[in-house]
Order: C-alpha cells, then sequence, then structure tokens
C-alpha cells in the first residue's frame, strides 16, 4: 500500500521543481498560480528544497524584472538569502549590470549593500570590478557609507584604476562626496595610491585625469612602501609608448623622480675613495648590463632566424676538438717499442725514454712539452663540453627570444670560440717550438712503426 507521507513529498518536490523552472524562464503568471495554490510555497523553499540558489538568486541572475518584483512581494526575505559563494541577489545582479532589479533589490532590503561574499566583496566592488555604471551610482545613492568598506586593502577608486574603468573612475570623482575626496590619496596594503596603481599598469588615459585632479597634485610625494612615488615608478615599468607618454605627461605637471637608478646611499657618498671607486665599477657593470640588454632584445629574432647556422657550427667544432683528442699534434707513441738488452720484453711493454716511462698509445708532446700539452688538452676539452652545451640548447626547442636563453647562448659561444683559439695556439706552440731540438735515438725510437 503506498504511504500517503511519501506521496505528498514527492508532490512537494514537483511543485518545487515546477517553481524553479518557471524562475528560469521568468515565468511570473506561473509563480503567481503557484502561490495562489500553494501560500506557504516560497517559505518553504529553505527548508525543503537541496538546490543551492533560490528563485530569486536565478531570477536576478537573467534579469526577469516581473518575476523578481513578484518573489519580493510575497517574500521580501529572499532579498536576505546567500547562495553557495555567500552572495547575495544584489551581488549577482549588480554583477550582471540589471539595474532595475537592483532597484528592486534596494527597494526590498537596502542593507544588502554592506553584505560580504565568499572573497570579502560587497555588491558595489562586484559592479566596479565587471565595470557596471548605472549600478555603481544607484548602489552609492542608496548606501554612500559602502565607498568606504575595503576589499584587501584596496577601495573603490583602486578597484576602478585596477580593473581600466575610468568612467566609474570619473563618475565617483564627480559626484562630490566628501568620502571620494578622502579616497584619492589612500594607500592600499603596499602603500599605493591610485596614481602609482594607474602608473604601474599603464593606463595612458586614467593617468591624465587623476594628475589633473589638484588634492592628487598635492600629494605628489608620497611614496608606497618600497620608497616610489608616482614618478619613481615611471622609472621602473618596461618601456614602451605609453610609459613614455606617462612620463612627459608626469613632468608636464609639475611631477620629478626623487630617484635615479644611479643614486648612492647617503652613508655611501660621505665615504673615502676606494667607496667612489666601487660606486664607479657598480656604474661601469650598470652599463655593460644595459648594452647587453640592448643587444638581446634587437638579435633576438636574428638568433632565430640563424638557429640552423649555429647550430652546424658548433657540431663542426664538438666534431674538431673529439678529433683532436683522438689525433692529438705530433701522433702517439706506436708499439714495437722495447729494450735492446731485454730481448724477453714484449712490443706491448713501457721502455725508459729519456728519464720518463713512455707505453704505447700515448701522445708523444706529452713527455716533452708537458705543461703545454696539458693546457692544451684543458681548452681543446673546455671547447668541446661548451659547443655541446650550445647545441643541446639549440636543439631544446627553447624561445631563442628569451633573454636568459640568449645570456646562455651567447656565454656558451663565446666560451667556445676563446677556448678553442686558445688551444690552437697551443698546438701551435707544440708543433713548432722556439728552438731546434735535438734527434736522439729515443725520440726516433717513440716515433717508430
Amino acid at each position: 500500500m503506498e504511504n500517503p507521507h511519501n506521496h505528498h513529498h514527492e508532490e512537494e518536490e514537483k511543485i518545487i521543481r515546477v517553481l524553479y523552472e518557471a524562475s528560469h524562464h521568468g515565468c511570473f503568471p506561473t509563480l503567481r498560480a503557484l502561490i495562489q495554490q500553494h501560500p506557504l510555497l516560497l517559505h518553504r523553499i529553505n527548508s525543503r528544497t537541496t538546490f543551492i540558489d533560490t528563485p530569486l538568486h536565478i531570477s536576478a541572475s537573467l534579469g526577469h524584472l516581473e518575476f523578481t518584483k513578484t518573489l519580493l512581494a510575497h517574500k521580501p526575505n529572499l532579498a536576505t538569502e546567500l547562495d553557495s559563494f555567500r552572495s547575495t541577489a544584489l551581488h549577482i545582479a549588480s554583477a550582471e549590470g540589471h539595474i532595475h532589479i537592483v532597484k528592486e533589490l534596494l527597494t526590498a532590503y537596502e542593507q544588502a549593500c554592506l553584505v560580504f561574499d565568499k572573497e570579502g566583496r560587497i555588491p558595489l566592488h562586484v559592479a566596479v570590478i565587471r565595470g557596471r555604471l548605472e549600478v555603481v551610482t544607484e548602489l552609492v545613492s542608496a548606501k554612500p557609507e559602502s565607498l568606504k568598506i575595503l576589499h584587501k586593502g584596496k577601495t573603490v577608486l583602486h578597484l576602478c584604476v585596477t580593473y581600466n574603468h575610468l568612467d566609474i573612475l570619473k563618475a565617483l570623482v564627480d559626484s562630490s562626496l566628501q568620502i571620494c575626496d578622502e579616497l584619492l590619496n589612500w594607500r592600499d596594503l603596499d602603500g599605493n595610491t591610485i596614481l602609482h596603481l594607474a602608473i604601474m599598469f599603464k593606463h595612458a588615459e586614467t593617468v591624465p585625469y587623476l594628475v589633473s585632479i589638484p588634492k592628487i597634485q598635492e600629494a605628489s610625494v608620497l611614496k608606497n612602501k618600497m620608497g616610489f612615488t608616482a614618478s619613481d615608478i615611471v622609472d621602473w615599468i618596461p618601456k614602451d609608448f605609453n610609459s613614455l607618454e606617462i612620463q612627459i605627461m608626469l613632468m608636464n605637471n609639475g611631477f620629478k623622480s626623487d630617484k635615479k637608478e644611479t643614486d648612492m646611499n647617503p652613508q655611501a657618498a660621505a665615504t673615502s675613495d676606494a667607496a667612489e671607486e666601487t660606486g664607479k665599477k657598480k656604474k661601469c657593470w650598470r652599463k655593460m648590463v644595459k648594452h647587453m640588454g640592448k643587444w638581446f632584445k634587437h638579435n633576438g629574432e636574428w638568433l632565430e632566424e640563424m638557429r640552423g647556422n649555429l647550430s652546424t657550427v658548433a657540431t663542426v667544432i664538438s666534431t674538431m676538438t673529439f678529433q683532436s683528442v683522438l689525433n692529438p699534434p705530433g701522433g702517439f707513441i706506436q708499439q714495437g717499442i722495447h729494450d735492446s738488452n731485454n730481448t724477453s720484453s714484449s712490443f706491448l711493454d713501457c721502455s725508459e725514454v729519456m728519464g720518463d716511462l713512455a707505453c704505447p698509445g700515448q701522445a708523444i708532446l706529452a713527455f716533452g712539452y708537458q705543461e703545454a700539452f696539458r693546457d692544451f688538452v684543458i681548452h681543446n676539452t673546455i671547447a668541446f663540453v661548451a659547443s655541446l652545451g650550445v647545441t643541446l640548447l639549440l636543439i631544446s626547442g627553447l624561445p631563442l627570444k628569451n633573454k636568459v636563453v640568449m645570456w646562455m647562448l651567447s656565454m656558451g659561444m663565446f666560451i667556445t670560440l676563446t677556448a678553442l683559439v686558445r688551444a690552437y695556439f697551443f698546438a701551435y706552440f707544440l708543433i713548432t717550438p722556439d728552438k731546434p731540438i735535438k734527434c736522439s735515438a729515443g725520440w726516433v725510437a717513440l716515433g717508430r712503426y
């Protein structure tokens, strides 16, 4: 026999499902019919459903004005309900820019302006981030004190600059609200004002507007936690047309930088001549690094085009240096050396020649010129290893426009070529000594087959 309780429960679930379908389509006649048949329907939503969003959240998100009005007329408390992100319907309507729904929600529950969602944002923050000018104006009119509420240390004006909504920034500053005047030079958790941020993000349209405001001009010397004024930041951001335009704009409005890249510490300025010499060396290094940076910037495209040629050169150098070890200058001691006084000695045995023990397979010049031959082998090995490193870098597929990759490639080729040249001169010295070598029976024996 069917349980009446289960049947009633299934009927309720079916009715609530119809309610949610109506909220998706914005069908307010269906909503009215459901409420007439079940007057307590809206009051059972939270306790009887597994849905996270209320019908009001759905209606506000999709912009169904009449449906929203009907819901609020029968249950205004829906405006206080939170979804899984702890957002009210006002958060959602503000994000979507449904200004008429925002007005209805404010009429039902104005305090929703001050409710924080899971990310710590009030509806005003959400509207600013999404660039909803009309909604921002409406929310500020309803609750001007919401302008004082910070989001992670940033004011509403900081958010306007961060997300590049100049129209909203102008509307708030031109609103003649005392609160906005107080926020013009407010510093966030990093000590940045809105002018600092505008320059950091290189918003070339926002900066001229900000520097035209007298109150911001008066606070041009404000520094962030890194000790930079707004003008100082221009010297450190990546250079392009926008940064140059901003720099000229600041100079024309009387903003001057207090920091220079070559500025010395006050204590260092008062030190001895040794400290001055250190400062000069630092300047030299900075100039070198600056010129290297310019070289990398202009030669990135060239390196990409020459990848194949550079790979060929590196491979040839690797082959040359490898062969130089297998066939050193002067050749090897050959087999067949034996002591004439010892008839039992093998042709593979080592013999003493000119005070050194010579064995078949060893380099001949390693005995007469030990230091020079050792230097030849060391530099030849450096060239071999460096050329292999360059080859590996070229075939790895890394973008050669990357400054680190370009630096590694340039240093690798520099080391390879330098070591190769030095190895050549050591080899030249080994095979062309500066004085004649007296031929002796021992050295003749070393080269005999």
